[in-house]
């Protein structure tokens, strides 16, 4: 077994910001609702059966107040009816490490302080939305076009099931980017994942979605880029529950 430890290389994403240098902790569960399906004949044990789930994510936060830091960043988010991209990586956030993909909410603030202590906001979240345990397909600042390497994630066999990327440039000096997910059976000869492009023209985040079987290898592609550098993260799983 090993032991991994916290820091200094988990990561925490919303939506295309890296709030990690503002968190000194954070929690993220899943609770599985179990349905009943016998009757009161049954002889025990009892026997159940998975209904939906949830997601929930806690953080403590380190108080910034300035323009662009993370007070001013939950600010802009916290009264809008639309849904956060979570990306968290806990433990280590280099291409190929786990990552896990949520959509959120923010439920709460507070804003806590005491004498002789550091100024703290405890945020809560819950689930708005799809989530994914995937991989990151890629983690680095780009200059040029070209790929990531390619992440053996498993063939998806089911023609319901939904893969999902998540893809965030974060900041940078560009134009324009394009970025796509791309996949093949045998870590050669890759082929664009039908829908899975998108370009940028500032900093941003995308969700794009893959419903159907799918090859094992994916990676992720800078097909297109003007500029001088931007700072690209694509993560990548299939959607829980299809």
């Amino acid at each position: 077994m090993t032991i991994v430890p916290a820091q200094p290389d988990t990561r925490f994403y919303l939506d295309h910001h890296d709030v990690s240098g503002f968190l000194n902790a954070g929690n993220q569960s899943w609770d599985s609702e179990l349905i009943e399906s016998g009757n009161f004949l049954t002889a025990a044990p009892v026997t159940t059966a998975s209904g939906k789930y949830t997601e929930k994510a806690g953080e403590t936060i380190l108080f910034d107040g300035a323009v662009n830091q993370i007070d001013a960043i939950l600010e802009a988010l916290a009264y809008t009816d639309a849904p956060h991209y979570r990306g968290r990586a806990w433990g280590a956030h280099a291409e190929g490490n786990v990552a896990y993909e949520t959509i959120e909410k923010l439920v709460s603030k507070p804003i806590a302080a005491s004498e002789g202590q550091l100024l703290m906001i405890n945020a809560a979240w819950a689930q708005a939305g799809p989530t994914s345990r995937g991989k990151i397909l890629r983690n680095a600042t780009v200059v040029a076009t070209g790929s990531g390497p390619g992440q053996n994630q498993g063939a998806i066999v089911p023609a319901t099931a939904i893969y999902q990327a998540v893809i965030r440039v974060l900041g940078g000096v560009f134009t324009s980017i394009t970025v796509e997910v791309h996949q093949s059976a045998t870590d050669s000869g890759y082929a664009l994942m039908a829908g899975m492009t998108h370009t940028f023209t500032a900093p941003g985040v995308v969700r794009l979605t893959f419903t159907g079987a799918s090859s094992a290898w994916k990676r992720a592609v800078v097909t297109a880029f003007a500029g001088t550098n931007a700072i690209v993260v694509v993560t990548g799983g299939r959607v829980h529950g299809t």
